[in-house]
């Protein structure tokens, strides 16, 4: 079952962004992640979380798949339902010899969240310019 949660969270959290780039080939919020074969997976998937509880956290896992060689930065910005900053991940920038290759980055956000859900949107910037590659919402528990 949670095979089919995995697919169904990153096929769902992956929308259709005309990044030169860059793609997103996978986004999942888990609770912790889990290295095996040289390659991170999540532990345990969130689909939901607890508004305005101090002890709620996790990670954004997200697979980044570059479709240019050069140096690339990727970052990830949190929102809440009307689109106001929360926090954002940053990431040291990655020299891309040659294609495919493929980046796994995390970003851990917790503590007391907003209601009404979250939305977390991955960029990459490069050549100068930052493109949206991909975006992720996690909805919150009704209260």
């Amino acid at each position: 079952m949670k095979k089919y949660a995995l697919a169904f969270a990153m096929m769902f959290s992956v929308g259709a962004y005309a990044a030169e780039s860059a793609g997103v080939t996978g986004m999942v919020i888990t609770n912790n992640t889990v290295e095996n074969n040289n390659f991170t997976y999540p532990q345990n998937i969130h689909t939901v979380y607890f508004p305005n509880d101090p002890s709620e956290g996790a990670i954004l896992l997200a697979y980044i798949a570059y479709k240019k060689t050069g140096t690339h930065q990727p970052s990830v910005e949190i929102t809440d339902k009307n689109g106001k900053y929360l926090d954002r991940c940053t990431f040291d920038p990655s020299n891309v010899t040659k294609t495919p290759w493929t980046h796994t980055i995390t970003c851990r956000w917790g503590g007391r969240q907003s209601d009404g859900g979250l939305y977390f949107t991955i960029y990459d910037k490069f050549g100068g310019k930052q493109e949206k590659i991909g975006e992720l919402f996690l909805a919150a528990k009704p209260q």
